[in-house]
C-alpha cells in the first residue's frame, strides 16, 4: 500500500497543477480591459499587451494596474490577441505613439490596417510619429508595412526585423543599430529609404530581397 501511495501521489500532484495551470490560462485569456483609454489583453500572470487606444496622442505606460494588481506592458499587438481577428484592428485614433520601457515585441501588423482600394492594397492608420523604446528586441512581420512614418530611431536593443516589417514604408533615413541579429525576407522592400544604409557585423542572417526596390544606393 505504501508503495503504491508513493506512485500515486506524485501522479496526482503532477495532474492538479496541470489542471490549475490549464484553470489559470482559460482566465488569463478572458481577461481584456481599458485603462486611461488604451485597450489591454492580460497575456500572463504579470504581462499584459496593449493592442488599442482612443487617444491621438498616446504614451504606453512601463505598467498597469487592474483589478487590484499591477501588470507590466510587454508587448504592443494590432489587435486584441484573445480575440485573434485583425477585423478589429486598433490604433486607428492614434497619430502619435510612444512606447514604455518594458516593451520587448512589436507584434505582425501591429501598425498596419490593409483595406483594398481598387484592388489596390495601403495602410489606412494616420499614425505618423511613434518613438520606440530602448529594450525593444522583436519587430515581427508586416508591423510598419506601408506605414505613413516618415522618421523612426530604431533602440540599440532591437535584435529581429520580421518579414515585410517596413515595407512599402515612407521612411526615408534609417539607422540599422548594433544589437542586430535577423533581418526579414522583403524587410525593407519598396521602401523610401535613401542613401547609403551600413549593415552592422551583428547580422547573421539577411532574407531573400530584403531591400529589393528601395532607393538604398
Amino acid at each position: 500500500m505504501a508503495n503504491y501511495l508513493n506512485y500515486i501521489k506524485p501522479v496526482c500532484t503532477r495532474v492538479f497543477s496541470t489542471l490549475l495551470a490549464f484553470l489559470f490560462g482559460l482566465c488569463v485569456s478572458a481577461q481584456s480591459f481599458v485603462a486611461d483609454g488604451i485597450s489591454y489583453r492580460v497575456t500572463s500572470d504579470n504581462e499584459v499587451a496593449a493592442f488599442d487606444s482612443k487617444l491621438e496622442v498616446t504614451v504606453i505606460p512601463d505598467e498597469v494596474s487592474y483589478n487590484d494588481k499591477t501588470y507590466k506592458v510587454t508587448s504592443v499587438r494590432g489587435w486584441d490577441p484573445g480575440v485573434n481577428s485583425s477585423a478589429t484592428h486598433g490604433w486607428g485614433s492614434v497619430g502619435k505613439l510612444t512606447l514604455g520601457k518594458n516593451i520587448k515585441t512589436i507584434g505582425v501588423l501591429a501598425f498596419c490596417r490593409l483595406e483594398s482600394h481598387n484592388s489596390v492594397y495601403e495602410n489606412t492608420l494616420d499614425l505618423d510619429e511613434i518613438e520606440l523604446n530602448e529594450g525593444l528586441e522583436t519587430i515581427e512581420d508586416a508591423a510598419f508595412r506601408e506605414s505613413k512614418i516618415r522618421e523612426i530611431k530604431l533602440p540599440q536593443t532591437l535584435k529581429t526585423i520580421g518579414y515585410e516589417a517596413f515595407s512599402r514604408a515612407r521612411i526615408h533615413e534609417i539607422k540599422l543599430p548594433s544589437s542586430l541579429i535577423s533581418i526579414g525576407k522583403n524587410a525593407f522592400s519598396n521602401s523610401y529609404i535613401t542613401g547609403v544604409l551600413d549593415i552592422p557585423n551583428s547580422v547573421t542572417t539577411i532574407g531573400e530581397h530584403a531591400f529589393s526596390n528601395s532607393k538604398i544606393e
